[in-house]
C-alpha cells in the first residue's frame, strides 16, 4: 500500500478521466452507450496507454511518490468471474467485522448496470446508507471508483483503481473488490485510515426471476428496477408491497398491495401511466392472486380508460 501522498498522486492522473466517467454512468440504461471520451482524453490528462489490459510490472508507484507508470492500472480491474458474490439484486460489504447490506429493494435512484463497457451502480437511502460504484474504460484503461456508507453518522468509504489498494472484478452483471478502503470520519480527509474491505454487486433481478411486467388488454408494460426513481418489494405469504417507480422516466408505475388476515384479502393492483391508470381490486377470496416464495402474480379484470379489460401483473423481489 502505498503512502496518502502517492495515492493521492496517483488521482491527479485519473482526475479528469474519472470526471468523464461521471459524467457517462450518470444517466439510465438507455445512456449506457453514450458515455465514450474523446479519442484523446485518457492519453492527454493521464498518459494512459492504448495495450493498458497487460500488467508488465509491480504495479507500485514512482521512487519520488508519484502514482507511477498508469498503463499497468488495468492489472487492477479485471475481466471475469468475480471471486465474491452476492445474491440477486443486491450487493454487501464486508469491513471491520460488520457487513452492510444493500438492496434495489428499499432504495431510490436505483441503478445497476455492469457490463464489459461500464459499470454505474447506484442504491441509496434517505438516511444515507448507499452505495455508489462507477467507471468505464477509457483509451482502453479502466478507472473505478467506489464510495459507500452505513448511514446515521458522518463515516464514507472510498475505494478508486487509481489508488492501486486492491482489485475490482467485473463479471456479467456482476463485481467484486477485494482490498483496501478510505475511511473518513465527520469530513476529517487529514486523519483518514485505510482498512481492508470486499464488496460484492449481482445486478441480476431479484430472487433470480425478472424484472416486474404487465399485460393488460393488447398492452404489454415492462417496470425495470435499474433506472426506477424508487423500489420497494416484499412478498411474503400474507402481505405483498410492491412499488417500481419509473414516473419520471417512462410515466409508468406499477404497485401490488394485498394483505390478508384469517385468509381474507385486501388489495388491489394498478399500472400508472400517462395515458391512465388501470386497476384492478384483488377478490377478498383471494382469487387471482399466487404467491410463490417471493414471486407474487396476479391475474384478473382491470378498470381502465378504455373499458374493463383482462389483465397479469408479476414481480419477483
Amino acid at each position: 500500500m502505498g503512502t496518502n501522498a502517492t495515492r493521492r498522486g496517483r488521482r491527479m492522473l485519473a482526475i479528469a478521466a474519472l470526471a468523464v466517467v461521471a459524467t457517462a454512468c450518470g444517466g439510465s440504461d438507455d445512456d449506457a452507450d453514450g458515455g465514450s471520451a474523446d479519442d484523446d482524453s485518457a492519453a492527454d490528462q493521464g498518459g494512459a496507454s492504448d495495450d493498458a489490459g497487460v500488467d508488465s510490472g509491480d504495479g507500485s508507484g514512482g521512487e519520488d511518490g508519484s502514482a507511477g507508470d498508469p498503463s499497468d492500472l488495468d492489472a487492477l480491474v479485471v475481466l471475469g468471474t468475480p471471486p465474491v458474490t452476492a445474491d440477486p439484486g443486491t450487493a454487501f460489504v464486508e469491513l471491520d467485522g460488520e457487513r452492510l447490506d444493500y438492496a434495489a429493494s428499499g432504495s431510490i435512484n436505483v441503478q445497476c448496470t455492469v457490463t464489459d463497457a461500464q459499470v454505474a451502480v447506484n442504491f441509496q437511502t434517505a438516511d444515507g446508507h448507499d452505495l455508489l460504484v462507477q467507471g468505464a474504460p477509457q483509451d482502453g484503461t479502466w478507472f473505478l471508483t467506489t464510495t459507500f456508507a452505513r448511514g446515521g453518522d458522518n463515516t464514507r468509504y472510498t475505494a478508486e483503481s487509481i489508488a492501486r489498494d486492491g482489485t475490482f472484478t467485473i463479471g456479467d452483471g456482476a463485481l467484486s473488490y477485494e482490498g483496501q478502503v478510505e475511511r473518513v470520519a465527520d469530513f476529517d480527509v487529514a486523519n483518514a485510515e485505510m482498512v481492508d474491505a470486499r464488496m460484492a454487486v449481482n445486478c441480476d433481478p431479484a430472487g433470480g426471476g425478472s424484472d416486474p411486467t404487465a399485460e393488460i388488454g393488447d398492452a404489454a408494460y415492462a417496470f425495470p428496477v435499474s433506472g426506477a426513481q424508487s423500489v420497494t418489494c416484499t412478498v411474503t405469504d400474507d402481505a405483498v408491497e410492491v412499488r417500481i417507480n419509473r414516473l419520471a422516466l417512462e410515466g409508468i408505475q406499477l404497485e401490488i398491495n394485498a394483505t390478508s388476515d384469517g385468509g381474507q384479502w385486501l388489495g388491489n393492483v394498478t399500472v400508472y401511466t400517462d395515458d391512465g391508470n388501470l386497476s384492478s381490486t384483488i377478490p377478498a377470496d383471494g382469487t387471482g392472486l399466487t404467491v410463490d416464495g417471493t414471486t407474487v402474480t396476479y391475474e384478473g379484470t382491470f378498470t381502465t380508460p378504455s373499458g374493463d379489460q383482462a389483465g397479469t401483473a408479476t414481480a419477483t423481489c
